[in-house]
């Protein structure tokens, strides 16, 4: 349900609550092991609650959000994820990585974030780059 038709589908059928229904990915389930590792001791929470907003990972002590964004994003509404994107840069870095992004792609992204900023690592048009 997370093509371009299938998101247009839940779009008529649900409207903006079908933004809001959270699907757990295998991918986003394996970034969150991985992810629980590397940050063991720098206040690593998965979907803790920032500003009224839920987001995939956080790493406190580092002023860190991470998003893991699949295919499922394309049907997000753009003037709210940036007014929420707005929202949490005001205090925390903000990457937002596609699910099959490599994990040197991820890093090197992590070593470019800095609060007030998004770093965006993933590019709709060419998602079979990632693999």
């Amino acid at each position: 349900m997370d093509s371009e038709r299938g998101i247009e589908l839940k779009q008529l059928m649900f409207g903006d609550i079908a933004s809001r229904t959270r699907v757990q990915p295998k991918d986003e389930i394996a970034w969150r092991k991985f992810l629980t590792g590397v940050f063991a001791g720098f206040g690593f929470e998965y979907h803790p609650t920032i500003e009224g907003y839920v987001v995939d990972y956080l790493v406190e002590k580092l002023g860190l959000i991470l998003e893991c964004n699949g295919e499922g994003h394309r049907g997000y509404n753009k003037e709210q994820e940036k007014q929420r994107d707005r929202i949490l840069t005001r205090r925390h870095a903000l990457v937002r990585f596609h699910n099959l992004v490599s994990v040197e792609t991820l890093f090197n992204g992590i070593l470019q974030a800095k609060p007030g900023k998004v770093i965006r690592l993933y590019n709709w048009q060419n998602t079979a780059s990632y693999v």
